[in-house]
């Protein structure tokens, strides 16, 4: 796995931790820059709403985006190397 990748599953995975101790603070730091577009909307959506649902939704989407990728270096390392 790629350190970009580890990284952001070692963030994704702490704002989960962040979450279930209602720590939005913490959380918008651990998420910063690694949600796409649609996951930052369910992100900003959940925070106005204060609904955890959307933040689950946001942070586990771009978690398993993240799992996919090292899965396919897993399966397929060459891949990583070739754009």
């Amino acid at each position: 796995m790629n350190a970009a990748n580890r990284n952001a599953i070692a963030r994704l995975s702490a704002a989960l931790d962040a979450l279930n101790q209602n720590s939005i603070t913490e959380l918008r730091v651990l998420t910063q820059g690694l949600l796409d577009d649609k996951h930052q909307r369910y992100l900003e959506l959940g925070l106005a709403k204060n609904d955890r649902a959307q933040l689950l939704h946001a942070i586990v989407g771009m978690l398993s985006h993240y799992e996919a990728e090292h899965e396919k270096e897993l399966t397929h390392p060459d891949a990583s190397r070739h754009p």
